[in-house]
């Protein structure tokens, strides 16, 4: 039975700056990028209603 869901709205952060470095840039600077995407990642999400980068869902078994 599905308790609830949350939104990680760190994950966004995180995920931006492994692209980021990915793509090469020195860690300030991905630092920095990162935290742009990552913000505007979680205000398109907050704000349109669509889902974040990632969701957490919680359940629990049911007794039968």
């Amino acid at each position: 039975e599905l308790m609830e869901s949350r939104r990680m709205l760190f994950d966004a952060f995180y995920i931006a700056i492994l692209s980021e470095r990915y793509r090469g840039h020195s860690l300030p600077v991905a630092l920095v990028l990162a935290l742009l995407k990552g913000a505007w990642s979680n205000l398109v999400a907050l704000t349109t209603g669509r889902p974040t980068s990632s969701t957490l869902y919680i359940a629990r078994k049911v007794r039968v």
